[in-house]
């Protein structure tokens, strides 16, 4: 038998004596130390068991406790949720945290690319020299948490997440260098640390920003159709929502702003969605949107079309591996500074 069979036998064997929680609100409940070997987590017929910002810090047992919760499903998260040092240096890779409560875990040097902290609370989390790519942390509670050395590429947060009193003196915006060894970096003087409460201030000024990142190069007929899917799914986004296109070597960086009361996560999932049928549909039809769209002269739209058609396209000055476009004034002079 399989691992996960042997395992689904044991807890139903060993938790036919155990406590009982199914159903239950236990949002914030305080489990350290406690010996919960054998309890039942699992939802009821009729309620879910609600474990949002549970405290599992070195709990007994947790490994043959029964779970409904997704989060808790996974071992390695068990693990980092009862001993707070095991995330040094760990991959989580795509692991969702969704709700979790990691204060005063060591993630230190881990890599939490795609990570879901949406929900979370980090309250004096260790996040020095972590990596946060295209982390979702929308509603997440950062307070006191050291983000020292954080890479924060595309992630995301809102109105809603919460960085007070954080313990940074600088961050990278890239991971990987794409030029000189830049990544980004802020405070940009190597020289120039961060003092308290600049990192709130600087991250504050755009909560409301969906990144969205286009990995080598952007295809045309994927942007008309990813452009089209979200009008369709968000018709009350503003016209001038799409905020940038920033060329980063191979790649595009898309800054979109969005009301608060839109779901960051689900509004990148459409994006991708959209973005992927596009590019399923083949590319025979570029030349022919890339006319259409210059034509129509619409927006940001066209302009990232016709980077993306254009890949030779450079900024004036030669040296920065990145292009920025913004909409200022006439759409079609910016489309003829392009060619």
């Amino acid at each position: 038998m399989t691992y996960a069979v042997v395992r689904k036998w044991l807890l139903a064997t060993i938790t036919s004596n155990g406590g009982r929680f199914c159903g239950a609100d236990l949002s914030a409940a305080n489990f350290s130390f406690a010996q919960i070997k054998g309890a039942n987590f699992f939802n009821s017929s009729d309620q879910t068991t609600r474990l949002r910002h549970v405290c599992w810090k070195s709990s007994v047992g947790i490994h043959f406790a029964r779970f409904s919760d997704e989060v808790l499903q996974s071992r390695k998260v068990r693990n980092l949720l009862t001993t707070t040092d095991t995330g040094y240096r760990t991959d989580f890779t795509g692991v969702n945290l969704r709700g979790a409560n990691l204060s005063g875990i060591t993630l230190e040097k881990a890599n939490l690319t795609r990570v879901i902290f949406s929900d979370a609370l980090l309250e004096g989390t260790i996040l020095k020299d972590a990596v946060l790519t295209e982390t979702q942390a929308v509603n997440a509670n950062f307070t006191s948490a050291c983000l020292t050395g954080a890479t924060i590429e595309s992630w995301n947060v809102d109105g809603a997440t919460i960085f007070k009193n954080v313990d940074c003196e600088y961050v990278y915006l890239l991971e990987h260098p794409k030029k000189n060894d830049d990544r980004e970096r802020r405070p940009h003087d190597i020289n120039k640390m961060f003092r308290p409460g600049d990192f709130e201030k600087l991250f504050k000024e755009v909560p409301d920003d969906v990144q969205l990142l286009i990995r080598n190069g952007a295809n045309p007929t994927a942007l008309r159709v990813a452009f089209q899917k979200i009008k369709e799914n968000y018709p009350d986004l503003p016209e001038d929502a799409f905020q940038s296109f920033q060329r980063r070597g191979d790649d595009f960086l898309v800054t979109v702003k969005v009301p608060q009361s839109v779901d960051k996560g689900q509004f990148e999932r459409d994006w991708n969605s959209g973005y992927q049928a596009g590019l399923q549909a083949g590319r025979e039809e570029s030349a022919a949107l890339l006319a259409s769209a210059e034509k129509r002269a619409d927006g940001l739209e066209a302009i990232a079309l016709t980077m993306a058609q254009n890949p030779s396209t450079q900024n004036t000055t030669n040296n920065d591996y990145r292009q920025t476009i913004e909409v200022k004034g006439n759409v079609a002079d910016h489309l003829k500074q392009l060619h």
